[in-house]
């Protein structure tokens, strides 16, 4: 329920097809997560919940080719789910999740909502970590969540408590033993911390607000550039400018990658031509017009054999680029501002995290014109 992604099925870990029991670790006394040594007949596997309440996302990469939509929309109709009744439950007996549950009877700040909200949760959905679930019980009492309810402690103020938190959640983040380099200005969470988040509240915290959902890294790897000697992680284009980013050569993944653009608001960047991310789905080519992926973007299909060093341009969403470099461009700002950059690894190899894959070069140039 926490945002911790503690189980993944899928190609990435060469899982077998079929049915997973999902449960509650509470109930049976076993650690979380996904098990496939002996399961009980008819089940390709076991899934250890380590809390009530959760959510799962499925993922389906599409090649864009012809037949892609009918097969995705096929394997979708494929899943699907059915309850199973429980020996036993070990009490407190969990509420049915409902938007009731999640709505219903909250009132006042968004601070007292949410406050309200984990009061009403906490009950059914300890921590994952089992020797936290003492602290973070009394930890919440002294914070007045408890028995299923809210009550705000005399004297305190929940605007500047939601000030102070988030300055602590900044300054946990900077630490350096929590960021993993990748070379070139580009860097992550360390793994320890990445997805699933342990006793590391600061950090998972932080996920919550702004990356929900993030996965582990044998999952993805989601590398972010920051400027050197920036305080932030934000870029700046002026209204005659662009960024360019050099590519030493194809990311080795085996599921896919991509390069997302966002504005300082962290949400996509407005364009007319309606282009917030590149990768290996998209028409981008090498420097001789030669397009790097072809077939609908599988980067290690058979028509895709050549390598080398490509570049993707970024600059204002006004500012149209020749055309030999639209498949290329990322548009940034109109009339130039600030903007962030992403990396997405999806099924990452060793190498992009070894040091043996070069990352990207950034680099700033007057904008090309058409």
């Amino acid at each position: 329920m926490y945002g911790n992604n503690y189980a993944n099925i899928g190609s990435v870990n060469s899982n077998k097809p079929g049915t997973y029991l999902l449960r509650r670790v509470q109930d049976v006394g076993v650690p979380y997560g996904l098990n496939t040594t002996n399961p009980p007949p008819g089940y390709a596997g076991i899934i250890n919940s380590p809390t009530t309440y959760g959510f799962i996302l499925i993922r389906i990469l599409l090649l864009n080719r012809g037949s892609d939509i009918d097969m995705v929309k096929a394997y979708q109709i494929a899943f699907n789910t059915e309850l199973v009744e429980r020996n036993y439950t070990s009490p407190p007996q969990p509420p049915a999740l409902t938007v009731g549950l999640l709505a219903q009877g909250l009132s006042g700040s968004n601070e007292e909502k949410v406050l309200q909200l984990t009061a009403r949760l906490a009950p059914y959905n300890p921590p994952e970590e089992v020797e936290m679930i003492g602290n973070v019980t009394r930890i919440l009492e002294l914070a007045g969540l408890k028995n299923g309810t809210y009550t705000q402690p005399a004297d305190t103020n929940l605007t500047d408590a939601t000030a102070v938190a988030r300055l602590s959640v900044r300054a946990e983040l900077m630490k350096p033993y929590l960021q993993q380099n990748f070379g070139n200005n580009w860097h992550q969470l360390i793994p320890e911390v990445s997805g699933n988040f342990g006793s590391d509240f600061a950090v998972r915290a932080y996920i919550a607000e702004t990356a929900l959902a993030q996965l582990t890294t044998e999952q993805a790897l989601y590398p972010t550039f920051s400027p050197p000697n920036a305080t932030d992680e934000l870029l700046n284009v002026g209204a005659d400018e662009a960024v360019m980013f050099t590519f030493s050569g194809k990311p080795p993944v085996v599921g896919f990658w991509s390069l997302t653009i966002y504005g300082e608001d962290f949400y996509l960047i407005p364009n007319e031509v309606g282009v917030y991310s590149l990768g290996d789905r998209s028409n981008i080519t090498f420097a001789d017009g030669a397009k790097i992926y072809s077939g609908g973007g599988v980067w290690n299909s058979t028509g895709d054999i050549r390598d080398g060093q490509f570049q993707i341009l970024v600059q204002p969403a006004n500012v149209v680029p020749p055309g030999n470099w639209t498949g290329n461009w990322l548009p940034a700002p109109s009339g130039g501002g600030k903007f962030l950059v992403n990396l997405r690894w999806y099924g990452p190899t060793g190498g992009l995290s070894d040091g043996k894959y070069v990352y990207p070069v950034v680099s700033t140039l007057t904008a090309m014109r058409a």
